[in-house]
């Protein structure tokens, strides 16, 4: 038996006994470092936002420069126009800065 036949298998065995499982590991959420004790404030949220949005239009616009295959420039145009108009939603701006400050 190939081993990706017995991967497949093996996999299709326990999907069953995941899902019926899946619903009592969902209520577990962790505690400490990674769930914040106070929300963020709305100036928080526009930097973290901005922060994060820079970086997906930078990579965007790399896409656009250096891919060569046509959906992937497609796609990258589309990242490019979301990260755009969420920093103009974000600063009020008709032309953000490509950067959060």
């Amino acid at each position: 038996m190939e081993r990706r036949t017995l991967m497949l298998t093996l996999s299709g065995a326990a999907l069953p006994l995941l899902v019926q499982a899946a619903p009592r590991f969902a209520l577990a959420q962790p505690t400490g470092a990674a769930t914040p004790s106070t929300p963020m404030d709305m100036a928080q949220y526009r930097l973290l936002t901005l922060t994060v949005g820079s970086l997906a239009k930078q990579t965007s616009e790399l896409a656009l420069e250096r891919a060569s295959h046509p959906q992937v420039k497609q796609f990258a145009g589309f990242e490019n126009a979301e990260q755009t108009t969420l920093a103009q939603v974000l600063t009020d701006m008709q032309n953000p800065p490509g950067r959060a400050a």
